[in-house]
């Protein structure tokens, strides 16, 4: 019989949050966002899958890149908008994974500006 596991929390996610190293994204600056390799941690492998279960179902779904946007990166550049779960936990909004094994977090948009 195999142990039927609890749901993943915010409680779980914030302990996770703080358990990773989370690297910032400089290949992409026009984007700045930091994020936390699977690979790296394989002790929390469950807790990255759970953390990742919980963006999907509590988050809240935006497209990416926004329609019309004009920010004129390499990696938005003639990319068709897709669905993209977020997640905020205090000043952060958290994704993934995307793409697989990593999760990556940001500044959360109305706070990105202030000091």
């Amino acid at each position: 019989m195999s142990a039927v596991r609890r749901p993943f929390t915010i409680d779980d996610a914030c302990r996770l949050i703080n358990s990773v190293t989370w690297v910032y994204a400089r290949t992409v600056p026009a984007h700045p966002h930091f994020y936390a390799v699977h690979d790296q941690h394989p002790l929390l492998a469950e807790d990255f899958d759970g953390f990742a279960a919980l963006i999907r179902e509590a988050g809240t779904v935006r497209w990416w890149p926004a329609p019309g946007s004009t920010c004129g990166c390499a990696i938005c550049a003639g990319r068709r908008p897709f669905p993209v779960h977020y997640l905020t936990i205090g000043d952060w909004e958290y994704w993934g994974p995307m793409p697989p094994g990593l999760l990556n977090r940001q500044v959360r948009r109305n706070r990105a500006g202030r000091s």
